[in-house]
């Protein structure tokens, strides 16, 4: 998951006290658009219900905050997944904290309103099944082979 590395509270503070947060990110579940370590991912608190496609930043109770798509706004919550994985979250409107509103890579801002970063996100959401897809024919292949070929053993 992409996690912002910083304990329960912290990143609510920032965001009352300055209306922004910006951290690196931590972890691949939102990979390719955010990298792990490389870039900054800078929040701000919602300015009400989010939309389809918007990225939350919500805490999962366990001391991280995760930073994932929404896919489908609901009643009361939303559907979010991250846009390296294949699990789906229900998430109350009222515990997201704050949404992407610009990252940073190679030092150049990225703007989440920029026609591009549009184009990728609903691109990315609509070529989902293909990549669900993809990745189940891959586990398949793999158990496959190992079971024709037994698994190999790592040379020291």
């Amino acid at each position: 998951m992409s996690d912002i590395g910083y304990p329960e509270g912290i990143v609510e503070r920032e965001l009352r006290e300055h209306g922004v947060y910006a951290s690196n990110t931590v972890g691949y579940s939102m990979s390719p658009l955010l990298r792990h370590h490389k870039d900054v991912a800078i929040i701000e608190p919602p300015s009400g219900i989010l939309k389809k496609y918007d990225v939350a930043l919500y805490p999962d109770g366990k001391g991280n905050y995760i930073l994932h798509r929404v896919i489908a706004v609901r009643d009361g919550e939303y559907i979010i997944r991250g846009d390296n994985t294949f699990v789906k979250e229900h998430v109350p409107h009222s515990a997201v904290v704050g949404v992407l509103v610009a990252y940073n890579r190679g030092g150049k801002r990225h703007d989440c309103k920029e026609l591009g970063y549009r184009m990728y996100s609903r691109f990315w959401c609509f070529i989902y099944p293909l990549r669900s897809l993809w990745r189940k024919v891959k586990f398949a292949l793999a158990r496959l082979k190992n079971k024709l070929f037994g698994k190999r053993k790592r040379d020291s």
